[in-house]
């Protein structure tokens, strides 16, 4: 979606890694930062029907649908991350429930593989992301997730680092 936070660190880990990257964002490449043309750089594909928040909940959805599976990194509440989610095991726009603490929860999806991750560490999280994205036979991935928490210092840098470690077997080396 190309949103700051977990969009971006997931584009950037992607692109470290050799792999495709693509997907929807809001016109002129709208972040909560202003418009950021380098999105276009990985692929993205501008929605310009509606309005901006039009845009976002389209963009959203779209990428849900084109994607094999979803993977939230969701340390806590957030509005957008927590309507992708519920939109992604139900197909409804919809705030998803909260979830009870642990490193991931895999919730119940009537359409689309979704794993939501609440923990940042990496030694318990990549594994279980490793093992969703083989059980589901992923290989369209989208990620989705808050632009920053405020409870982790450098909180796009240390997704990125997940995310490069968790995709790593999927790499132009791999």
């Amino acid at each position: 979606g190309g949103q700051c936070g977990v969009d971006v660190a997931a584009l950037r880990a992607a692109r470290r890694l050799g792999l495709a990257t693509g997907g929807h964002c809001p016109a002129n490449y709208m972040t909560a930062h202003g418009p950021n043309p380098q999105l276009a750089q990985f692929g993205l594909v501008e929605i310009r029907a509606g309005s901006l928040a039009q845009q976002y909940v389209r963009r959203s959805t779209m990428n849900v649908d084109d994607s094999d599976a979803t993977l939230a990194i969701r340390p806590g509440a957030s509005r957008g991350t927590d309507c992708t989610i519920g939109y992604a095991t139900t197909g409804r726009w919809a705030a998803c429930a909260d979830y009870a603490p642990g490193v991931a929860v895999e919730p119940r999806s009537t359409h689309r593989p979704t794993l939501v991750v609440q923990t940042l560490c990496e030694s318990a999280a990549v594994p279980v992301v490793r093992e969703f994205l083989h059980r589901h036979r992923v290989r369209a991935l989208n990620v989705c997730g808050p632009r920053a928490h405020d409870k982790v210092p450098n909180f796009e840098s240390a997704v990125e680092h997940l995310l490069f470690l968790a995709l790593s077997e999927y790499g132009a080396g791999a």
